[in-house]
């Protein structure tokens, strides 16, 4: 089975590191690759990639979590996934 990217989005960031808006200046101007574009370093993202580190998404797009993660992200400021992982791998978590 081979897993492959459904859907990537892209920000720009100034020379200063500051996120382009939108015309408005609300919020983050996000973009997409145009149809049809083929982009060869996209299809390496997934080429080591195991079924163990992804979660599903429900259909209104949101993850699927356990229990403990759900805990997890309740009492953090951030959605530091890096973090909740070694913390699971390590035992560590207080949430489980």
């Amino acid at each position: 089975m081979s897993i492959l990217v459904a859907d990537i989005k892209f920000y720009k960031v100034d020379d200063d590191g500051n996120e382009v808006l939108n015309k408005e200046g609300t919020h983050i101007q996000l973009y997409a690759l145009k149809r049809n574009i083929r982009f060869k370093p996209l299809e390496y993202l997934c080429e080591d990639m195991e079924d163990d580190i992804l979660v599903p998404i429900t259909e209104d797009g949101r993850e699927i979590m356990s229990e403990a993660e759900s805990k997890f992200y309740d009492t953090h400021d951030t959605m530091d996934t890096t973090k909740l992982a070694k913390e699971i791998i390590n035992g560590n978590n207080k949430t489980r």
